[in-house]
Parts: C-alpha cells; sequence; structure tokens
C-alpha cells in the first residue's frame, strides 16, 4: 500500500500542493492542461518504490494557488516552479512533464542547467500552435460575464467528464481509475482561468524558446503515441527531434495522447534510463570541473592569461538564482 502526503509548499502569491510518494531521488510529476496533481501521480505510484515521487498541482489547478494572468506562460510557471522545488529540498530532481507541462519543463532545463537530472515528456505539447477558437473557454474566462459559467462548469463536470474522458484518450480506452477523479476540482473556476491564460502565453514563450533549447544538456527521453489527437507526436515529437537531436524518442503505435495511464512501465523505464545517463554526464562534469580547478590554481590569482584581471559577472535581472535560498516551510495537510 503507497502512503501518500499532501505537502502545502510556500511559493511567490500563494502557496503550492503536492502529493508526494516514497523515498529516493526525486522524481517531479507535471500535469498537463485540465489535469491535477492526483491525475498524473494515479498511473505513476510504482515508482514510489524507489523514488521520492512528488505530482504538483500546477498553479490554480487543485489544491494550488492561482497566479496572475501574466505569470501563466511556460517560462513564468517554470520560475514558479523552481521555487516549489526548492521548497521540497528536492536536488536535481527527474521531471515527468505530460501535454503542456513539456513547455515548462524544456524552460526549467534552460533556466536551471545544474538543477534538472533530466526530463521525460509525454504526449509533448510544445511546437507554437495557431491558438483553436475554444468559445467556451474564451467566455468562462472572462473576469465578470464568465462568472456564472464558471460557476456552473463544476456542477456539471461530473456529468460531461464520461464523453470528455473517452474523447481525451482516444484511442485507447479510459482506465476505472480515471472515473473517480473529482471532476468539479478539475473545473474549479481557477482551473478555467489558468488554462485560458497559460494557452495565451503558450506560443510566444514557445517561439522564443525553439531556437535555445539545443542549449539543454540533461538526458531527455521524449515518448508519445501515433494515435494521439490532441498533440500529434509527427508534429510535436519532430519539432522536438529537430531542436534536441541527442533525445532518445520513444513512439508506441495506436496509442493516443494519456500516455502515462497506458504505457506507465514505459514511463518508469524511461526514469531510470534518464538517471543513468545523468550518472554519467555527472561524472564527466567532474572531470572537467577537477580539471578546470587545477588549470586555475596554476595561475597566478587573479590574472587571466592575457594578463588581465578576473571579475565576477553580475548577475542579470529576473534570471534564477544558482545558489537559492534556504527551503521554505513545507506544511502537511
Amino acid at each position: 500500500m503507497v502512503a501518500f502526503h499532501h505537502l502545502t509548499v510556500d511559493a511567490d502569491a500563494g502557496a503550492a500542493h503536492v502529493i508526494a510518494a516514497g523515498d529516493g531521488r526525486p522524481v517531479v510529476l507535471l500535469h498537463g492542461l485540465g489535469g491535477l496533481a492526483e491525475e498524473i501521480m494515479a498511473p505513476l505510484t510504482e515508482l514510489s518504490a524507489t523514488h521520492r515521487v512528488l505530482a504538483v498541482d500546477r498553479p490554480g489547478y487543485g489544491g494550488s494557488s492561482p497566479q496572475p494572468p501574466d505569470r501563466m506562460a511556460p517560462d513564468a510557471q517554470a520560475a514558479w516552479l523552481a521555487q516549489v522545488i526548492d521548497a521540497l529540498d528536492a536536488d536535481r530532481p527527474v521531471i515527468v512533464a505530460h501535454s503542456f507541462a513539456t513547455a515548462i519543463a524544456l524552460h526549467y532545463a534552460l533556466a536551471c542547467p545544474d538543477r534538472v537530472a533530466g526530463l521525460v515528456l509525454l504526449g509533448p505539447f510544445c511546437r507554437p500552435t495557431p491558438p483553436e477558437a475554444r468559445p467556451l473557454l474564451r467566455m468562462a474566462s472572462m473576469r465578470r460575464l464568465g462568472r456564472p459559467l464558471r460557476w456552473a462548469l463544476p456542477q456539471v463536470a461530473p456529468l460531461i467528464a464520461g464523453p470528455m474522458l473517452t474523447a481525451t484518450f482516444a484511442p485507447d480506452d479510459v482506465p476505472a481509475h480515471m472515473h473517480r477523479l473529482p471532476f468539479a476540482t478539475v473545473a474549479q473556476p481557477g482551473a478555467v482561468l489558468a488554462m485560458a491564460a497559460e494557452l495565451l502565453g503558450f506560443n510566444d514563450a514557445m517561439e522564443r524558446a525553439a531556437d535555445r533549447l539545443h542549449e539543454i544538456a540533461c538526458p531527455i527521453v521524449v515518448i508519445g503515441g501515433d494515435g494521439d489527437r490532441i498533440a500529434p507526436f509527427a508534429d510535436h515529437g519532430e519539432w522536438l527531434r529537430e531542436r534536441l537531436p541527442d533525445c532518445t524518442m520513444v513512439r508506441f503505435r495506436e496509442t493516443g495522447h494519456m500516455i502515462h495511464h497506458v504505457r506507465p512501465s514505459a514511463v518508469a523505464h524511461a526514469v531510470d534510463r534518464v538517471l543513468r545517463a545523468d550518472r554519467r554526464v555527472g561524472d564527466l562534469h567532474a572531470l572537467r570541473r577537477g580539471f578546470a580547478t587545477w588549470t586555475r590554481a596554476l595561475r597566478p590569482s587573479g590574472r587571466r592569461r592575457d594578463g588581465t584581471s578576473e571579475s565576477r559577472p553580475r548577475s542579470e535581472p529576473g534570471a534564477f538564482d544558482s545558489n537559492p535560498p534556504p527551503p521554505s516551510r513545507i506544511a502537511r495537510t
């Protein structure tokens, strides 16, 4: 029997809700658009036998406080995630991200290269994409006019969950455990506003990141299905392959978007593969650091080879702090 702990973590503009299980190397789970921490945790609980698994409700979802709309783009959520990971004292986790959250994981790896062991990207949605109409979401996200609709959605969500799950999982069958999700929580007002805001900021953030993805040095495994009708792997997976030539691509036939629910063993294998690769990369980095330290020791203090003085660069405004503050308080609920 897996023991789950519900944690409340301090972060900017409010708290983050995290479901934790197990001990060992940390694995952070990030749910996609319209998901929950318990949704992504449900099929991956076996990871807790050997790892410390931390499923995070992203801002506005589940038990996590909402963020302002202009802080919901993938790069801004990556900054929020960095605070949560620091507060959890999760040293260099593997980040397992689904769908929209793969964009957040990529931004995190760009901004915090020394604070991530690797990425496992599931059913990735990361390529800049022409926005769909989504009239219901647009109406519900209007601050005043959408208020009655935001109130009504949690009431009707359990009634329409079946057809929506069928469409989301197609062509795969819907697992029994998915019917036990708290659909009223999935459709809570904060989640509706979060969905609208993060979709609005998605394209600009990913267009800015596109030419930098090759800088990501950590091991990456991308898993998708040929039958994905929500984020076609031929579009998003191949877009990633062009920019991450060293990543490992795993592609399943006749499998849809909810890959972690129908292929959980593939996710577990990917996490192990990433950790093995991270150990090899870590050994190489340690060797390089040792060599750099040795060569600096041979030089006169404070002088370069050309005789000029060395100076420490200043940190850029808005950049992630490479020496994060001590972990914040973690409350168990």
